[in-house]
C-alpha cells in the first residue's frame, strides 16, 4: 500500500477509492501500473448529499495527485540511475584497448562512408529527390499533427476510443499524455 495516502483510503465504504494495488511493489519493475478511480454505488438505504459528493471528488483527486507525485519521484530516481549506469558502461568501454581499436576502425569506415554519401548526394538527381523527400516528410508531419488534434477533439466530444476509418476497419485511438521536464526555478 502506498504510504503517502491516507490510512483509510481503501477501507472507506462510502467514498471514492483509488485502486493502487501493487503500486509500491511495481515501483522498480518494468510494468506500468495505472491507478484507477472507482466510485461505489449508493446503497438503497443511503443517499449522497451534494456536499458529500464534492468531498468525495476532492478526496479522490487529492489521492490521485499524491500517487502521481509519487510516480514522478520514482521516474526521476530511475532516470538518474539509468544515466549513472550508462556512464559506467561508457567508462568500461573507454578503458578497453580492444574496444578502442575496434572503435578507431569503425570511425575510419564511417569517414569513408560519409565521403561517398556526400559525393552521391551532390548529384542533381539526388538533390531533386532529397528536396521532394523533405517536402513529403514535412507534409506527413503536418497531417499527423492535424489528425492528432482532430482525434483529440473527437474523443473529447464523443468519449469513444475508436473510429471507423472509412474502409470498414475500426481504428483504436491511442491517447498518450506526458509531463514536460522540470524547469529550473529562477532565483
Amino acid at each position: 500500500m502506498n504510504n503517502n495516502l491516507p490510512e483509510d483510503i481503501n477501507n472507506t465504504p462510502n467514498q471514492t477509492k483509488v485502486d493502487d494495488t501493487n503500486l509500491e511493489s511495481q515501483e522498480n519493475s518494468n510494468l506500468h501500473v495505472v491507478p484507477t478511480l472507482t466510485t461505489p454505488k449508493a446503497s438503497p438505504d443511503k443517499s449522497y448529499e451534494h456536499d458529500d459528493d464534492e468531498n468525495d471528488v476532492t478526496y479522490a483527486l487529492s489521492s490521485l495527485e499524491s500517487i502521481i507525485r509519487n510516480r514522478l519521484g520514482i521516474i526521476e530516481k530511475s532516470q538518474a540511475e539509468v544515466a549513472e549506469l550508462g556512464q559506467q558502461l561508457k567508462d568500461i568501454m573507454a578503458n578497453s584497448e580492444e574496444y578502442y581499436k575496434a572503435d578507431k576502425v569503425a570511425k575510419e569506415a564511417m569517414k569513408v562512408k560519409k565521403q561517398v554519401k556526400s559525393t552521391i548526394m551532390s548529384t542533381p538527381e539526388a538533390k531533386l529527390i532529397e528536396g521532394k523527400f523533405d517536402e513529403s516528410k514535412q507534409m506527413l508531419r503536418d497531417n499527423e499533427g492535424s489528425l492528432s488534434d482532430l482525434l483529440l477533439e473527437y474523443y473529447e466530444t464523443m468519449r469513444i476510443k475508436a473510429i471507423d476509418d472509412g474502409e470498414g476497419n475500426e481504428r483504436e485511438l491511442l491517447i498518450k499524455i506526458k509531463v514536460a521536464p522540470k524547469k529550473m526555478k529562477q532565483q
